[in-house]
């Protein structure tokens, strides 16, 4: 599935990934592409990313289905 996260700052990152990926697996994945472009930056950790969908923040242990 096709997966949009807007960031605080407008930008938006699209995933491609299974709907049984795990909240934190996502985390991961989106640390990892922001990583790659903050270089030479201190790298953000899982963590410290916190995902919300309707004003609800997602909880690492549950899928995106």
């Amino acid at each position: 599935m096709e997966l949009w996260i807007r960031m605080l700052t407008g930008k938006v990152y699209i995933f491609h990934v299974d709907k049984s990926i795990s909240i934190w697996d996502l985390k991961t994945k989106l640390s990892e592409k922001l990583n790659e472009e903050r270089i030479p930056n201190p790298k953000l950790e899982e963590e410290n990313v916190r995902l919300f969908f309707v004003g609800k923040e997602l909880e690492d242990d549950k899928t995106i289905e």
